[in-house]
């Protein structure tokens, strides 16, 4: 949606190929905005755990 490559936006979800990130691309804005904050949030409290 934002133009990046499926590889690209899988890889911080973990996903190793592209065909496993297109499941989700069917998925709107608002869904995928919700899902996008959660994992940020998810990243930076690990992130700060290994400060």
């Amino acid at each position: 949606m934002s133009g990046e490559s499926l590889h690209v936006a899988g890889h911080p979800l973990g996903d190793r190929r592209g065909g496993t990130t297109n499941r989700y691309v069917h998925l709107d804005n608002a869904t995928l905005s919700q899902v996008a904050e959660r994992v940020a949030a998810e990243i930076e409290q690990k992130v700060r755990t290994r400060q």
